[in-house]
């Protein structure tokens, strides 16, 4: 028998387990290179990011919470992309001092400074903060937590500060209540559909910072709905917030209107939006009112007419 043909092997070079050390390398900083597209970007940058945040109460006393922050620069049109870690660094470098309302000017001048090239530079901290309430016939004590907001822009060097809430409120339907009447010298009729009207009021001030307290935003919004509302009622207390919608009905735009109208009375503020949103019991849409106004020479003006 003839011999078998011997199969060639081919035998690959060994891979080094580490990399040498003889030579360093520089690093190439990709962010760096020059675009040219022609885009700039508006906004880039980095969110949620969860860090503490201490909010100064109208009483003088501060009340620690957890911030969820976003952060962003604006970037050229010739910039690839921007550096994300130091969004990070400047919560990182201030968490020796507590951040609050206080300092977000301070904070975005260090962003700006470790960004280099934005022109518009925004913080913003999303948080709860928590007041105790009484309810209104027995006089129960209990805690609401309010959604709000601080919002910094540092646009061209100019500084704007915002302070946002977000408050539900009851809504009681003026045309129901018309429509079922049965005697209306008495104000006595069948009832009036009612629902849950959610209120966020949007105010910047002059000095921007610190702002309206949360305290007075969530009283101009809780006053002007058809009743507040409240986490806990006992049968008198249902029964005085059931009354006093039913005696006081309001459309959305009746809400928005009212709030607007309390935000135009105080001095330092400069800017406001109220956007009045009611989940509606009797249809599968909500309805929606925004309203926003800016001051110019002692007086108010309508600016940008319906969502941002």
């Amino acid at each position: 028998m003839a011999d078998k043909k011997k199969k060639s092997t081919i035998v690959a070079p060994a891979i080094p387990m580490s990399i040498p050390t003889g030579e360093k390398t520089a690093m190439v900083d990709v962010h760096a290179v020059q675009d040219r597209r022609g885009v700039a970007i508006n906004r880039v940058g980095v969110s949620p990011v969860k860090f503490p945040l201490i909010v100064r109460t109208q009483s003088g006393k501060k009340q620690e919470t957890l911030g969820v922050f976003e952060l962003y620069g604006s970037l050229p049109k010739e910039v690839k992309g921007t550096n994300m870690s130091r969004f990070v660094e400047v919560l990182l470098e201030n968490r020796k001092q507590p951040l609050s309302g206080d300092n977000f000017q301070q904070l975005l001048h260090q962003l700006k400074t470790k960004l280099g090239n934005s022109n518009d530079v925004y913080i913003s901290a999303s948080f709860n903060y928590f007041m105790t309430k009484l309810t209104p016939a027995t006089k129960r004590e209990h805690i609401v937590g309010y959604p709000c907001k601080f919002i910094g822009n540092l646009i061209h060097g100019q500084y704007y500060f915002t302070v946002q809430t977000t408050v539900d409120v009851a809504a009681y339907c003026p045309c129901s209540k018309e429509m079922c009447l049965v005697d209306k010298e008495k104000d006595i009729g069948r009832g009036a559909h009612a629902q849950r009207s959610t209120i966020e009021l949007q105010v910047r001030t002059n000095p921007p910072q610190p702002g309206l307290w949360i305290e007075d935003m969530v009283h101009m919004c809780e006053t002007s709905g058809s009743a507040e509302l409240y986490p806990l009622l006992k049968r008198p207390d249902e029964k005085f917030v059931t009354e006093q919608g039913y005696g006081n009905p309001k459309y959305v735009e009746d809400i928005a209107r009212d709030v607007m109208l309390k935000v135009k009375a105080l001095k330092e503020a400069q800017w406001a939006r109220i956007s009045v949103t009611n989940a509606e019991s009797i249809h599968p849409h909500d309805v929606e009112a925004i309203v926003e106004m800016s001051k110019k020479g002692g007086r108010w003006f309508s600016t940008n007419r319906g969502h941002m």
